[in-house]
């Protein structure tokens, strides 16, 4: 090793060694405030108290649909998973306080609003808490599930970057859209409201005339002038049809919500955090602005079938034909195709290593020379998104679930004694993960790795982790960046990975 190189991983750790003192303080912060721990948990027992009376009560008085749904709006709160609650753009105010006084027995709406109503109360109050204590995870996921309990939380909504049009509440993107007379459709994207009708019917707008769907379909045919359905954080361009296109943005937002969710302690910038909560304290709430609409969307393109992406991209991307997806970060833009051949669990890959890539400055080539693992670890956990329908009332998403994803693999894997020590992993460059014959193992192993180290002991590698991958991509990560920031040795880390996977069958 030349002096050159040394001086560099020495000033690599030293800068590491900065950012670890700092996120190890707040760990030691975050851990002097159990008490955030127990009123949460205090909170949750009362609220399953009070839905678990009121469904009883709704029984009495045969109302067996409203005590089902009752029953099943509590989700429990499990740190062996993360859940995300679908918090929509355009949800209609529904959820103000209740008018004071009693409410008849059977009046289970007026009851089940006003128990939401306190409940978000208290998850907007421990929220503040968690971002005193510098829980930045905690607090940014109680403020959205502050919202699940009332949709019309002025001070959440603005936290989090909504505003409000008319008698809802919309991000900036959605906002400008229904300013000028536009919904959106599940089918056709953002048009016109008056449209609608037409397009049910099967007409298309081509300019300022009316076209069938079939002439349409034809306009669309060549990926140059394909379908492009814009939303908040992605532009999807499709010549498979703009319903695809449509599917796809919608599946692809669901990642990004759930993203934002775990990885806030990567993206998020320094003192994006303080200001987004330091706003609460002031007299009016207008006083906080919300984060402008994004501009540079992420690209994605999806052709109509496997040979067409093959032929697109079989001159700049090698053995591009075993594939079924891929990010290249040269022309910043995800690719797939439509069809029985494609698998959700590459679009959600993907598009993860995009997200991670592009919503900060990153290097060229994270883990180039070591740590690719971890990259593709991280992309690998966001594989376990899964939807979950919940009687009526909305769904939402969980990752991390023991069953989704890569992890039953992993379990096999160990089952079977296959393990490559973590410092092994550590020291490979991305060519020596690529060409390695048991890749589709280490790739099991790392989502198993990645499971571990954000849900294990309460959380307690999450935040080290974090700072790896913000390291990692940031060009400052040395082969033992992640054992410092554990404060564990890589051998130890080995053991417990083990136990964890053991503990799960």
């Amino acid at each position: 090793m030349d002096f050159m190189h040394r001086r560099q991983l020495f000033i690599a750790a030293s800068q590491l060694a900065a950012t670890l003192a700092v996120v190890l303080s707040c760990c030691g912060l975050a851990c002097a405030f159990d008490e955030i721990d127990d009123a949460l948990r205090a909170n949750d027992a009362e609220f399953r108290d009070d839905l678990a009376s009121l469904a009883a009560a709704c029984r009495r008085d045969g109302l067996t649909d409203a005590a089902k749904r009752l029953t099943a709006w509590y989700i429990g709160r499990d740190a062996d998973r993360f859940v995300i609650f679908d918090v929509a753009d355009t949800i209609e105010t529904s959820a103000a306080a209740p008018p004071a006084g009693d409410v008849a027995p059977n009046d289970w709406q007026e009851k089940f609003r006003s128990l939401r109503s306190a409940r978000a109360a208290a998850l907007f109050e421990l929220a503040n808490k968690a971002a005193e204590a510098k829980r930045r995870s905690q607090a940014y996921a109680l403020l959205w599930e502050t919202l699940r309990e009332n949709p019309d939380h002025a001070e959440a909504r603005r936290m989090l970057g909504f505003e409000q049009v008319d008698d809802r509440w919309a991000t900036p993107f959605a906002a400008k859209h229904f300013r000028t007379g536009r919904v959106w459709h599940k089918q056709f994207g953002w048009i016109a409201k008056e449209d609608v009708e037409r397009y049910e019917n099967g007409e298309r707008r081509a300019g300022s005339r009316w076209i069938s769907a079939e002439q349409d379909a034809r306009r669309h045919r060549d990926i140059r002038n394909g379908w492009r359905v814009e939303t908040e954080h992605f532009v999807v361009t499709t010549n498979h049809s703009l319903a695809e296109g449509v599917r796809l943005a919608d599946e692809l937002e669901r990642l990004h919500r759930a993203w934002r969710q775990v990885f806030v302690d990567y993206w998020m910038a320094d003192g994006e955090f303080e200001r987004m909560f330091a706003s609460e304290k002031k007299a009016a709430a207008s006083t906080f602005v919300a984060p402008p609409e994004r501009k540079n969307r992420h690209r994605v393109v999806c052709y109509r079938n496997r040979d067409e992406y093959v032929r697109a991209l079989q001159s700049s991307q090698p053995r591009v034909e075993m594939s079924l997806g891929v990010y290249l970060d040269n022309g910043r833009a995800a690719y797939f195709f439509a069809g029985e051949d494609q698998h959700p669990a590459t679009v959600l890959h993907e598009a993860a290593h995009q997200l991670f890539k592009e919503s900060k400055a990153t290097v060229k080539q994270p883990g180039g020379r070591h740590g690719m693992w971890l990259v593709e670890a991280a992309a690998c956990y966001m594989e376990s998104l899964r939807r979950h329908e919940n009687a009526g009332f909305g769904g939402y998403d969980t990752l991390g679930e023991r069953e989704a994803g890569r992890f039953v693999a992993a379990r096999e894997k160990i089952a079977e004694q296959f393990y490559i020590p973590l410092a092994e992993l550590a020291a490979m460059s991305s060519d020596d993960l690529q060409r390695h014959r048991d890749i589709a193992k280490i790739y099991s192993q790392s989502a198993g790795v990645m499971t571990f180290l954000l849900h294990a002991e309460d959380g307690r590698y999450r935040v080290p982790t974090m700072v790896t991958l913000d390291a990692l991509y940031t060009g400052r990560a040395v082969p033992g960046t992640l054992a410092a920031a554990c404060d564990a040795q890589y051998e130890v880390l080995d053991a417990a990975y083990v136990e964890f996977i053991k503990a799960m069958r």
